[in-house]
């Protein structure tokens, strides 16, 4: 309570409740399922791109199933016209406050009526006699009880009686009844909803009466539930007078799956690049002069009215983004490469000329310290402090970076830094999960916790060699404890072979020979044996 007192006097009244609103909102994340900001905001400028006939009348947006209001509030924010005209409707009560009273803070200053009710939409319909420029929703799913019996007889049902399994089906013809002509409504799906055998009337007659005008697969991770590639699907009410236009005689379909970013520090796919494919499809979808993306594919009627109806964007797209002759040639010639590297490797390595059942002595890293071979230091906690903006700074490396793409992620003060890694030190990390080690190659760079820097001193000791020895795999598991993912590994208890004078001044030498000339970073190999 004191960091929102605190928010309240340095931001507002709006931006308090917003982080009020998220506080609540990550506390019953198990039980509440909502539209993140920029799925939200993608869905309505979907809406607003592809309506027809928008006039000059202002615009109605309908969201039947508005949780605390996450796509009513992105449309306040795209739609900057006149006369906006919010509706929606929860069922939860508590939800429907918190969405009114959110839209109320959005809404501020601007001339827009807004109208949310506490009701079951498919139910107890509240806006029974209204139609929409635009829908936007977000349904519930895999919602067995939906009202299957007592609205068998709905006149909303236009494209078949939904089956008892396939209320979001009910979802869509409800968001359809609603729209004005050449309206459009944006829905979230499970990707089941576009193939399972259940739903393919419904389906077959959303396409053949071009309701149904394009399906995008959406990343994992652009909602709940989070492992799940949902799909939009965007539909269009049939437009009449001037706008008026025969049905189309293909569809849409766009796979954006390939946005996902696994192990990203931000949670969800990569929106601008998932924003750039979807929108740029959009603008193609009524033009057919005009070709889709890579990525999006207009698939005719006729090859998607088969015995499956199945709308799977990847089920379509996947064969109009098959690899090109050329593009294989290209790869078996990397592959011709790789292989000669390796045979390459295997000549300089197979001169150590190591004799089977000679027994190879080692030395701990602990032991090394001691004899004044190496020096040994450990990362630094980074400050919770902002980033410096002043004076020198050094690119500071966490275990976080290493298990995303190894590339420092922040900066440091040269003047606080307390390890730091200079040109030709090992760099090891401390840690089951991210076990590594190699030489760094470039500016000087500090290192935060679980991370260790050891200096090789030049006449004793070369660092490859070292790092060579530290990544060997049997060695970081004799190290750590393996109890878990995070289970620290003992960087003195590391073991370093120990050679005969001849051999410890060749094997550097063939190690650097077998070791790609490029500066090393924490994903590349320098090299490795199990003993």
């Amino acid at each position: 309570m004191a960091e929102a007192a605190k928010l309240g006097r340095a931001e507002g009244p709006r931006e308090t409740f917003e982080f009020l609103l998220r506080r609540w909102l990550e506390t019953h994340v198990r039980q509440l399922s909502t539209t993140p900001p920029p799925l939200a905001t993608l869905m309505t400028r979907i809406a607003l791109l592809v309506r027809l006939d928008p006039g000059e009348g202002g615009l109605t947006v309908l969201d039947p199933a508005c949780g605390t209001g996450h796509l009513a509030a992105a449309a306040t924010q795209e739609y900057d016209g006149p006369h906006l005209e919010l509706l929606a409707s929860e069922r939860d009560p508590a939800l429907a406050a918190l969405a009114s009273a959110r839209l109320g803070f959005v809404t501020e200053g601007r001339e827009v009526r807004t109208r949310i009710a506490t009701a079951d939409a498919l139910r107890e319909d509240p806006f029974a006699g209204v139609r929409a420029d635009i829908a936007l929703c977000n349904p519930p799913f895999n919602e067995r009880d939906w009202g299957y019996e007592e609205l068998a007889t709905d006149q909303r049902w236009t494209h078949g009686l939904p089956p008892r399994t396939e209320p979001e089906l009910a979802w869509v013809q409800h968001l359809l009844f609603h729209l004005k002509p050449g309206g459009v409504a944006v829905v979230v799906l499970p990707p089941a909803v576009a193939s399972r055998k259940a739903g393919r009337r419904i389906r077959g007659s959303l396409l053949r009466t071009g309701a149904l005008r394009a399906v995008v697969a959406l990343p994992p991770g652009s909602a709940q539930p989070h492992s799940v590639s949902l799909q939009l699907w965007i539909l269009r009410a049939a437009a009449d007078g001037p706008a008026a236009a025969p049905p189309g005689q293909d569809a849409l379909l766009v796979d954006a799956t390939r946005f996902a970013r696994p192990g990203a520090r931000e949670p969800g796919p990569d929106w601008s690049a998932v924003g750039s494919l979807v929108l740029t499809a959009m603008k193609a979808l009524d033009h057919s002069d005009l070709d889709p993306p890579e990525g999006a594919v207009r698939v005719p009627l006729l090859d998607l009215l088969d015995d499956e109806v199945d709308v799977t964007p990847g089920r379509y797209t996947a064969s109009a983004t098959e690899t090109s002759g050329a593009e294989l040639a290209a790869k078996w010639g990397g592959f011709g490469s790789l292989l000669s590297d390796l045979a390459d490797q295997a000549r300089h390595l197979s001169g150590l000329g190591f004799e089977d059942g000679t027994p190879q002595t080692t030395a701990t890293v602990g032991d090394l310290v001691k004899a004044g071979a190496l020096t040994l230091r450990a990362g630094q906690q980074p400050p919770e402090t902002a980033a410096p903006t002043r004076g020198t700074v050094v690119p500071l490396l966490t275990i976080a970076d290493l298990l995303l793409d190894g590339t420092p992620g922040g900066v440091l003060s040269a003047d606080s830094a307390q390890a730091v890694a200079e040109e030709g030190d090992v760099v090891v990390a401390g840690v089951v999960r991210a076990f590594r080690a190699w030489v760094h190659e470039g500016p000087p760079m500090a290192v935060g916790p679980q991370l260790y820097i050891l200096r090789v001193d030049p006449e004793r000791l070369d660092a490859r060699f070292l790092a060579g020895c530290l990544r060997a795999p049997a060695n970081g598991r004799q190290a750590g404890t393996h109890a878990s993912s995070s289970a620290r590994v003992d960087i003195r208890r590391l073991q370093v072979l120990q050679l005969p004078l001849g051999s410890r001044r060749r094997t550097p030498r063939r190690f650097a020979a077998s070791t790609p000339s490029r500066s090393c970073s924490p994903r590349q190999t320098v090299w490795a044996w199990s003993w």
